[in-house]
């Protein structure tokens, strides 16, 4: 009897330390990892096709289907990754991806309530206008709670991070900056009560100013995969139709990325000369504001498809892409800064004579840029800086102008008159 009193309490004492066990372990979450698919589009050759085949037969041989483990992360995030069939290497890739998706969701419906914001305004409907203002603040009171709820997932997780620590501290710190002032902008919408039909002006402002907010996000998003794609070497992981912008049919950062490093491959000694022009519509949230952003999107894709067709196409290696929100890149191949230069110029005064027309409504656009030769030695996003600190003079300068990199952090050039015809641009 003793003896079995005794075993019942060991077996009591080993239960009770493996439950203790257990219970400090963190919680562990396996989000499978979905394969893309190589998808045939008509810019695929057989040969590439095969070869992509070939690749996934050879990866398929080596190793099974395997779980990537990412610790203490919402089940919510996982259920999205999962929906979406988004491949996710690390705890890093899944939160930026899960941030993807829902400030994509979040445009979306705010593109939505700002549509019929406009139509109820434009048919003087006040009772209308105030419920759909507080459909506008309940969406944004939503999308807060969210950011919010990333910062605290990100945060409790800084150590999963590793060596995109300071991507994670960025977007951190966006996300903290957003969320008072998109509760600022409730609040606005808020007091604006029963004199909402008279107070049109602050109404397309305070909406202005949370698309801007969300396009800010995307685009530093956009920026955080591209550099996680970029040095784990997976720029092939994706087919054409991920690196194309739907909106301007132009390549997007992504594509971007895969150009330059197709060109340094080809040219690994970096003999070749590449001279490289960022390009920002000046004041374009004006246009956002009088014709909402939805327009805006069509303005856009519309001035991407322009800018495409402005580029010489005679060489074959110039080109145009959809960099972020209002920004292009040109890249001029085999071509000196000078001749760049010249070419920009000619492209910017195109732009400044042409007439912009949406139904009844015409406006005019004009570009603010920066040009520059690619150094040997240089990367894109040293590249990258480098462009951005030459459209800022350009804006400094008094916008709807060029800057070069004269050695000492940019200069703007005079402009020369190179008799551009005026054009009319409709937007459909």
């Amino acid at each position: 009897m003793v003896s079995v009193v005794f075993m019942i309490g060991v077996l009591n004492l080993v239960m009770g330390f493996c439950l203790a066990v257990m219970l400090e372990r963190p919680t562990v979450i396996y989000v499978p990892r979905v394969r893309f698919p190589f998808r045939k589009t008509k810019n695929h050759t057989d040969s590439e096709i095969q070869r992509a085949s070939e690749d996934e037969a050879v990866d398929d041989s080596l190793s099974p289907p395997t779980g990537v483990r990412i610790e203490q992360i919402p089940q919510k995030w996982v259920e999205m990754l999962s929906d979406s069939e988004i491949e996710a290497n690390s705890f890093v890739e899944a939160s930026v991806q899960v941030l993807k998706l829902e400030v994509g969701s979040y445009v979306d419906h705010l593109q939505e309530l700002e549509d019929a914001i406009r139509q109820v305004i434009a048919q003087n409907e006040g009772d209308r206008l105030t419920s759909k203002l507080q459909e506008m603040i309940a969406l944004n009171e939503e999308w807060s709670m969210s950011q919010c709820e990333a910062v605290r997932v990100l945060t409790e997780n800084r150590g999963e991070f590793g060596e995109y620590a300071a991507m994670g501290e960025i977007l951190e710190s966006l996300l903290l900056d957003q969320v008072p002032k998109i509760e600022t902008g409730c609040r606005e919408l808020q007091a604006l009560d029963g004199a909402a039909m008279e107070s049109q002006d602050t109404i397309t402002a305070v909406i202005g100013q949370f698309v801007g907010l969300a396009h800010e996000l995307r685009d530093t998003i956009q920026d955080s995969l591209v550099t996680i794609f970029c040095r784990e070497d997976r720029l092939d992981d994706f087919d054409r139709s991920q690196q194309m912008d739907v909106m301007t049919g132009l390549f997007n950062r992504l594509g971007t990325e895969l150009v330059f490093r197709n060109w340094w491959r080809e040219d690994s000694a970096r003999m070749r000369l590449v001279s490289v022009a960022l390009v920002d519509v000046d004041r374009f949230d004006e246009v956002n504001r009088r014709f909402g952003s939805r327009v805006g999107d069509r303005v856009l894709g519309t001035l991407g498809r322009l800018l495409e067709q402005l580029v010489d196409k005679e060489s074959g290696l110039d080109r145009a892409f959809r960099f972020a929100g209002q920004r292009f890149l040109l890249f001029f191949g085999d071509t000196g800064p000078r001749s760049a230069m010249n070419s920009l110029e000619e492209i910017r005064q195109t732009l400044e004579e042409s007439t912009f027309v949406f139904g009844a409504k015409e406006f005019t656009l004009t570009v603010s840029a920066g040009v520059v030769e690619v150094e040997a030695s240089e990367g894109t996003p040293e590249l990258y800086q480098r462009l951005t600190k030459l459209v800022d003079v350009a804006k400094k300068g008094g916008r709807n102008c060029t800057s070069v990199d004269d050695g000492s952090g940019g200069v703007t050039v005079p402009a020369k008159d190179v008799q551009v015809p005026g054009r009319v641009i409709k937007i459909d």
